[in-house]
């Protein structure tokens, strides 16, 4: 009977455990879309929790690794401000020649309110610029004039531009953007996210003059048919200490400005740090003025959040490779198969994780393989494998077979020849088998030979002995 029960309650374990596993792969397959690889992950590793203090939409994503660290109010509309001018950017470099020559409109300088341009390089009408200088002057100096120019010159007008724009955000999956202007004036029609904008900058990254322009501390404008040549400076001061140091944060290697239509500070900024290449963005950042002059700026807003965003995600993170090239996971038994199969990653996949995460921390989760029939070829699709941090999957990638499986083929039968060699060596065998057991049959014969003869000596002795004694006693009587 206690036999029964144990044996019962062997049987519930094992089906509880069963259940068990069932349901974690179910709830595993269900939030794999949950991971924080691309900018459109749903769970970023840092979570979506209020952070900065008055920043009203803030975005941070690492590129190398394709990670979203960090997000907050990502998909809330926003004020472009001159984040739309990454956007003209991105079209001037990719369409247009930058060695090209402008020329400043009358027209192109209408479309700015007079007393908005305060910044250096202040173009007039009738003046000659390259589509370089003018993108210098744009994005480092956050010229608006400048920006108009570069659409008339690549478009023929600001609004067949701004066409172009609109059609550019929707191939980059912005579904949440709307320009109205080539320069990101305020405008109550035009909107934007944080996320969106992170995907228009990241596209633009991936384009080494972009990127030249992005990084620009300082720009020489040469001498055109109006001026003589013109230095300007980045807006963005994290990045320079040309103006002052008090911001600058050497961690920052790029950097895009802007003021929104109600006084709220954007920045967009790339840093580096712990082997992370950072895209960190946040708009509507509140700026505070002295209290007996408003028109003194005591605080940014922009660069001192984005300086606590930097310093939060440079403290508690770092860049880690998960797969390696060439790398082992599982080795597979292929029916008919010459070997087996051994599975590799299909490339190398790194990440973003907390400092302190050790492997034990790590779940891996590989697909289950099918029954493999020979013949499997080198890089045979062999499912995929994920790591998992918790309940968030920080990284993923297909399988392979790093090695070709052919299909077992069986040695050949014996010939004719070597079944001559065989009966020759059995009969040598054999030869050598009687030999010795001839060796050993005539020892023996000539041992029992030696005994009869020791015998035969001793009864002939013996028989001696008694005829001595016979005729001993006969001369006796």
């Amino acid at each position: 009977m206690k036999k029964t029960r144990t044996f019962c309650l062997f049987i519930c374990a094992v089906l509880l455990l069963c259940l068990l596993g069932g349901t974690a792969d179910a709830q595993t397959d269900a939030s794999v879309t949950g991971g924080c690889r691309s900018i459109d992950a749903a769970k970023p590793l840092d979570g979506t929790d209020k952070l900065l203090e008055t920043s009203q939409a803030v975005i941070l994503y690492e590129r190398s690794s394709d990670t979203l660290i960090y997000a907050y109010n990502a998909d809330q509309k926003v004020d472009p401000s001159s984040m739309a001018k990454l956007m003209t950017a991105l079209i001037a470099v990719e369409v247009g020649d930058l060695s090209s020559v402008a020329t400043v409109t009358r027209e192109a300088l209408s479309h700015v309110g007079i007393g908005v341009v305060t910044v250096k390089p202040r173009l007039q009408a009738g003046e000659k610029l390259t589509l370089e200088s003018l993108l210098y002057c744009m994005v480092a100096a956050s010229d608006n004039d400048a920006a108009v120019v570069i659409a008339e010159h690549i478009a023929g007008s600001q609004q067949a531009f701004v066409d172009m724009m609109n059609q550019r955000a929707k191939l980059l999956g912005c579904a949440n953007t709307n320009f109205t202007n080539a320069h990101g004036l305020f405008d109550e029609n035009a909107c934007t996210t944080a996320r969106d904008i992170c995907r228009i900058l990241n596209a633009a990254l991936k384009n080494e003059r972009f990127r030249t322009i992005f990084q620009a501390e300082t720009y020489t404008v040469p001498a055109t048919n109006k001026t003589q040549e013109r230095n300007i400076l980045t807006t963005n001061y994290m990045m320079s200490k040309e103006y002052t140091s008090k911001y600058f944060d050497a961690r920052v290697t790029g950097g895009k400005t802007g003021t929104d239509g109600k006084g709220g500070r954007c920045l967009a900024v790339t840093a580096e740090e712990n082997g992370m290449e950072m895209l960190a963005i946040l708009f509507g950042a509140v700026p505070t003025y002295n209290a007996d002059n408003p028109n003194i700026l005591e605080t940014f807003g922009s660069f001192e959040e984005m300086k606590v965003l930097l310093d939060h995600v440079g403290e508690k993170y770092e860049y880690r490779q998960i797969f390696y090239d060439n790398q082992t996971f599982s080795q597979y038994p292929v029916a008919g198969g010459s070997n087996d199969a051994v599975t590799t990653p299909v490339s190398a996949v790194s990440t973003v994780l907390p400092k302190d995460t050790t492997r034990e921390q790590l779940r891996l989760v590989q697909s289950d393989v099918p029954s493999l029939t020979a013949p499997v070829s080198k890089g045979q699709n062999m499912g995929h494998i994920e790591v998992w941090y918790g309940e968030i999957c920080v990284a993923q990638t297909d399988l392979v077979s790093m090695n070709a499986v052919s299909v077992y083929q069986a040695p050949p039968e014996p010939t004719g020849s070597a079944g001559k060699d065989e009966d020759s060596g059995g009969a040598v065998i054999a030869t050598v088998i009687g030999v010795t057991v001839g060796i050993v049959l005539g020892a023996a014969a000539l041992f029992f030979l030696v005994l009869l003869l020791i015998r035969s000596v001793r009864k002939a002795s013996v028989r001696a002995r008694r005829r001595r004694r016979r005729m001993n006693r006969q001369r006796s009587r």
